[in-house]
């Protein structure tokens, strides 16, 4: 009936309210966050609690290959002995979606292993237009299976960690220079010191380090 179709409608659009408002929170959370491990580890779990699956885990690009790096509940014994071949690319380069495993094109003994520690979905994880690593996620808890609703949310939620992600390394990249910077200095102060005497020298340093310091 009309009335039926109206009830739907409206917890339809309350529910999609509440992804917005759900994905909004989680990627201010994500973006206040500056090391990378801790990123996807939180990223981990929210895409566990997030996605109702049973596990969550992450494979990072190393050379030609890419290798399992964070899990969130598999047994990391078995797991970090994972890895799967770079050919897996151009598979899902041009597949922005969270993609069941069944089906999915890629060597069968990779993807064997893969289902043998309760991953069923993949998605790729980008950093400017080039796939980073991979995302795994398990099957559903209750054994309920993904909907297109739930497809679609995994997916923008991916998009949202690898924002934060792209972030957390350009903050550790800057924070890495400036710590070089400050290390070469410490090193001119010290061999400097040595050289010509404490006194004079440091009093110089302190010197100019506080006139910087009243701009």
């Amino acid at each position: 009936t009309e009335t039926e179709s109206k009830t739907e409608l409206n917890k339809q659009l309350k529910r999609k309210v509440l992804e917005l408002k759900t994905l909004f929170s989680i990627s201010t959370d994500f973006n206040s966050i500056r090391e990378r491990k801790k990123l996807i580890d939180i990223f981990l779990l929210t895409s566990i609690a997030q996605g109702g699956v049973e596990a969550a885990a992450f494979f990072e690009k190393t050379g030609p290959v890419f290798k399992a790096a964070f899990s969130k509940g598999l047994n990391t014994e078995t797991f970090e002995k994972i890895n799967i071949s770079g050919e897996i690319e151009q598979a899902i380069i041009y597949n922005n979606a969270v993609i069941p495993l069944d089906g999915f094109e890629m060597k069968e003994d990779e993807k064997r292993a893969l289902k043998k520690e309760g991953l069923e979905y993949i998605c790729g994880f980008r950093q400017k237009d080039e796939i980073a690593g991979l995302v795994l996620l398990g099957k559903r808890i209750a054994g309920r299976g993904m909907k297109e609703g739930d497809f679609e949310f995994l997916r923008i939620l991916v998009n949202v960690a690898q924002g934060a992600y792209e972030n957390a390394v350009m903050f550790e990249r800057e924070h890495d220079r400036t710590l070089g910077i400050v290390k070469t200095l410490i090193s001119l102060i010290e061999e400097n010191t040595l050289r010509k005497g404490s006194s004079e020298i440091v009093s110089r340093y302190v010197g100019m380090i506080a006139k910087n310091s009243e701009y």
